[in-house]
Formats: C-alpha cells, sequence, structure tokens
C-alpha cells in the first residue's frame, strides 16, 4: 500500500502546474506560457494598448504631437503597453540594473505591437493606401545609442528587442542607424528642448548603401524599433535620416511602450 502511496505521489509531483517566479513581482505562482512570464494577477495589470485614439502614433487617447507636428517623416507607430509606473519600473530593472530575463519578456510584449501595426497595414491595403507587404523589402533597425551610453550599460535595449522581434518574424535586422553625437537624457527633457537635442542626431552608417540598394526594389518598408515612445521626436528624426538616403521608404514605428 505504501508503494502504491508513493507511487500517487510521485505522479503528482510530475503531473501538477509548475510553479515558477513572476517576472514582475517575484512571487512563486502556477505559470502559463501565454502570460509572457507573469503570474495570473501581473498579467492582468498589465496596461496593454487595445483601444487607438490616434491612427498615426496610436496613442490610447488624444495625442496634442501629431497635430502639431509639420512634414511628418514616418508613417505611423504602435506601442504595446502605457508606460505607467508598473512599466516604467519593469523597463528601469531592464535599462538601468541590467535584468536580462525581461529582454524575451518585453520582446514577446513588443510583438503585440506589431500584430497591431500589421493589422492597421492590412486595413490601409485593402482601402488602397498601401501596396501589400510582399512589394516592398522589409527590414527592421532600431534607434542607436552613442559609445557612452554603450559604454554605461553594456548593450541597447532597442537593439536587443529589434534582434529578438526579427527572429518571431523572421525579416532581417539591419544596424542601419547611427548617432552623429551623445545627448543627455531624454526623459527628463521638455519637448521643446527634445526637438532641439535630436535634431539631424542620426544618419545613416557609410558602408550600408549598397546593402540595400543592390536588392534592385521599388521601395522599403522599414520597422524602428525603440523601448518607449513619447513625443515621436526620436523616431522623426530617424525617418528623416533614413529618408533621406531612400525617399521611397516607408518608416514605422514599433515601441515596447507609449
Amino acid at each position: 500500500m505504501s508503494k502504491l502511496v508513493s507511487w500517487f505521489q510521485d505522479l503528482h509531483r510530475v503531473l501538477r502546474p509548475a510553479h515558477q517566479t513572476c517576472i514582475q513581482c517575484n512571487q512563486q505562482a502556477v505559470m502559463k506560457a501565454e502570460w509572457l512570464g507573469f503570474c495570473k494577477r501581473c498579467m492582468e495589470r498589465i496596461p496593454w494598448i487595445r483601444e487607438i485614439h490616434c491612427p498615426t502614433c496610436g496613442r490610447y487617447e488624444t495625442c496634442p504631437d501629431c497635430h502639431r507636428r509639420t512634414d511628418q517623416k514616418f508613417v505611423m507607430n504602435r506601442s504595446a503597453v502605457q508606460y505607467n509606473a508598473d512599466m516604467k519600473a519593469m523597463l528601469a530593472r531592464y535599462k538601468y540594473r541590467g535584468d536580462e530575463r525581461l529582454c524575451e519578456t518585453m520582446s514577446n510584449m513588443l510583438m503585440y505591437a506589431y500584430v497591431h501595426l500589421q493589422s492597421a497595414l492590412t486595413k490601409n491595403q485593402a482601402s488602397g493606401k498601401r501596396t501589400p507587404n510582399e512589394r516592398y523589402q522589409q527590414i527592421i533597425t532600431y534607434v542607436p545609442i552613442s559609445p557612452e551610453r554603450q559604454a554605461e550599460r553594456g548593450f541597447n535595449q532597442a537593439e536587443l528587442l529589434a534582434l529578438r522581434l526579427g527572429q518571431q518574424v523572421k525579416l532581417p535586422v539591419i544596424d542601419l542607424l547611427q548617432r552623429t553625437r551623445h545627448t543627455d537624457k531624454q526623459s527628463f527633457k521638455s519637448r521643446s528642448e527634445r526637438l532641439d537635442s535630436l535634431d539631424n542626431v542620426f544618419r545613416i552608417k557609410k558602408d550600408i548603401d549598397n546593402q540595400l540598394i543592390s536588392a534592385d526594389i521599388h521601395a522599403i518598408r522599414i520597422y524602428v524599433i525603440d523601448d518607449v515612445y513619447t513625443t515621436g521626436s526620436t523616431l522623426q528624426q530617424c525617418a528623416s535620416a533614413i529618408k533621406e538616403a531612400w525617399p521611397l521608404a516607408e518608416v514605422y514605428g514599433l515601441a515596447w511602450a507609449r
């Protein structure tokens, strides 16, 4: 009888749901793959951007920045989550404290934004505003950081997100842009200060041109990855540098948070 009880106990240990550590609250909990490393409670607290009120930047509420912008260089942006206190804390753990466990989780969250962007493109194609994806060469790139910032953090969070997204959607990731100068952290600046500090701060890397132009394509669709979209100034400057090299390029933003 004791052997039978022992057998059932062993079977229960094998079949029962495994408890893992939630990547957000660090509590032990039963986890499901579709929860992206979060426990049920934390997963339910994720502020996904489900309704979009600004078709350009993908904001969940009215956006004054897009109305003020003239000569917009990018087509649209989509983001996965609202940048609330919980998401700020998560990004700080990844970006400033080097919690590498979060990279996979955040890149999986970024897929939510990618799906929303593709849905918007599908609607535009149906209405005749855009041509189908297969007529474009599609590539992924990311917002570069300065050598000083790279040395400080040891990595570029946008680059790592881009590399993982590229693997997921089977698109090439190209190190396309570089900074012309180091800038102070944008999170502490006003909108006007952001515009001034980012003016002409990006350019195409000199050894890139032939890599793309030799493909003999009609147009390029480029997805620029960043961790947070705030006013759109960074994406605007990236898109400006890209379109200076390839006027036919369509530039889209994908950000983890908005």
